[in-house]
């Protein structure tokens, strides 16, 4: 009960402070059960429901293990431009081209291939005619990965010249047609780099435009070496004199590609640049294979002794048949025997002088 107010209208001092407690306990009460009943109410509640996946995930899983395929198909084909004449000449083995070959293709898909998969990506397709359906340009670009594996798999069995990107690019062209029809396949557009032209055009003029350059320039090559060192009195000396320019010119043709074409979505350089660039890296390139070049000799040197002298003592072995001006029976050859050169080892003059 409040006592009744003084003469002056206030409550003496002793009401007003029990009132004060009497509200403060009030209201912490009510805090205390409002909080008991929120954590009551969101025990109770139900629980929102997990997120579902994307309906397509399964797209994106299905071409990831399509990408893994066709990359193999693509290292059975492809990689044996770059490696046959490598295993050919046995400088490398089997198994250490495949690791190599493996590490070098991944590190280059991933660090240069942004150019490449936008020209896979925009450079055939025309992304506005999937701009109502998305998720049909996803699950065809699934679909032209499942038939470039499937076609480059049947050409490796039946050993057929088989091209991967011709592979990927039909596939594409024809599966957009296939949905949207001819007006749906990017087949040409004006841009402002070389080659100035962009879409489905300028892909199938490379087609022959490429091999053309490629048998012009192989030619040029071959020929040049040819006649300056294959036909030289001394092709090995005149090769080493020559390695050293050959190395240089192809580190500056790799290093320009490579930083003017492959890396052009990350630097950004321009022709100029990427040319002195890569004519550095070609000095250095020359300079180290200048360096090695003793190292290199004496291995010729080596090597061609350790041939001499395997084939002096293969001249023993039983089954060997020495050279006769009348032709001899292949059954009186056998496979494992070697004989030795009867003619003067290349670039050794009637002294004797060596290869080199």
């Amino acid at each position: 009960m409040l006592s009744p107010p003084t003469s002056s209208g206030a409550h003496p001092l002793p009401h007003w402070a029990a009132l004060a407690n009497q509200a403060r306990q009030a209201i912490l009460a009510s805090t205390t059960d409002s909080i008991k009943a929120s954590r009551a109410a969101v025990s109770t509640q139900e629980q929102p429901p997990a997120i579902m996946p994307s309906p397509y995930l399964w797209i994106v899983i299905a071409s990831g293990v399509l990408s893994f395929l066709t990359g193999g198909g693509v290292g059975m084909n492809d990689l044996a431009n770059a490696f046959g004449t490598t295993y050919g000449a046995r400088i490398m083995k089997l198994w250490q081209i495949v690791l190599l070959a493996s590490i070098c293709e991944f590190v280059g898909a991933v660090a240069l291939g942004a150019e490449v998969t936008s020209t896979i990506s925009n450079g055939i397709a025309n992304p506005q005619s999937f701009a109502d359906e998305p998720y049909i340009l996803m699950y065809g670009m699934m679909c032209a990965l499942a038939a470039a594996f499937m076609w480059l798999m049947f050409a490796t069995l039946m050993e057929l010249p088989v091209s991967s990107t011709h592979s990927i690019a039909g596939a594409i062209m024809g599966f957009v047609m296939v949905y949207g029809g001819p007006k749906a396949v990017s087949f040409a557009k004006r841009i402002d780099t070389f080659p100035f032209v962009a879409g489905v055009a300028p892909i199938i003029a490379s087609w022959f435009i490429s091999p053309g350059f490629s048998g012009v320039a192989a030619a040029t090559l071959y020929g040049t070496v040819r006649c300056i060192v294959l036909r030289a009195d001394k092709p090995v000396r005149r090769a080493m004199y020559f390695l050293p320019v050959i190395v240089g010119i192809t580190f500056f043709l790799e290093s320009f590609f490579v930083l003017y074409k492959g890396a052009k979505a990350r630097l950004h350089w321009s022709a100029g640049k990427a040319a002195w660039v890569s004519a550095i890296v070609g000095c250095c390139a020359s300079i180290v294979t200048t360096a090695l070049l003793p190292f290199l000799s004496r291995r010729v040197r080596w090597l061609w002794e350790r041939r001499q002298r395997d084939g002096m003592s293969a001249a023993e072995a039983p089954g060997c048949v020495k050279e006769s001006p009348e032709p001899v029976p292949e059954t009186l050859v056998r496979e494992p025997a070697m004989c030795p050169m009867t003619s003067p080892p290349p670039e050794s003059g009637a002294d004797g002088g060596g290869i080199l």
